[in-house]
């Protein structure tokens, strides 16, 4: 994974740790954003990478604006990293790497526009909850899945 995509990612990662924190700030532009950032981790083309990871800073900071400026930071809403994936037991990064290209995956079909409104509101919401989850650190796969809302099986080895 390239740095930019390892920028990108962290950043999608504390976007989903603001609006779990402030659903009632969340809005359809901040589900194209996230859908957006998702979409450029599956790319082969990084041009756009920047400013996507400028959008989605700009929405974390508007999903939670005291928290850039705060002087004793909680972590709650921090960006995450691709070390938080890629760290912890074996199973668990399984889980958190299959998280991750669920959800690349469900962005993509997405932004195809293929989905009806029920679906899409459904499948959106798992896009929060999985890259949410994917940044949790120090936690059993089953529990990084059940936060994820799936039971699913983590059985792609590769990440993106």
């Amino acid at each position: 994974m390239s740095a930019e995509k390892e920028i990108l990612l962290g950043a999608a990662i504390g976007l989903c740790r603001a609006a779990e924190s402030n659903m009632h700030r969340v809005n359809q532009n901040t589900d194209d954003i996230l859908i957006k950032a998702l979409c450029a981790l599956g790319a082969e083309d990084e041009k756009e990478m920047g400013l996507v990871t400028d959008r989605v800073k700009k929405e974390k900071q508007r999903l939670a604006p005291g928290c850039a400026g705060c002087g004793s930071p909680c972590g709650r809403t921090e960006d995450g990293s691709l070390r938080d994936v890629t760290s912890g037991e074996e199973a668990a990064v399984k889980a958190k790497t299959w998280l991750i290209n669920k959800a690349v995956s469900t962005a993509k079909a997405l932004a195809g526009g293929s989905a009806e409104q029920k679906d899409r509101t459904a499948a959106t919401a798992f896009l929060y909850r999985a890259v949410f989850a994917a940044g949790m650190k120090n936690r059993q796969a089953d529990q990084i899945l059940a936060t994820a809302g799936t039971s699913g099986r983590a059985e792609k080895p590769g990440l993106l």
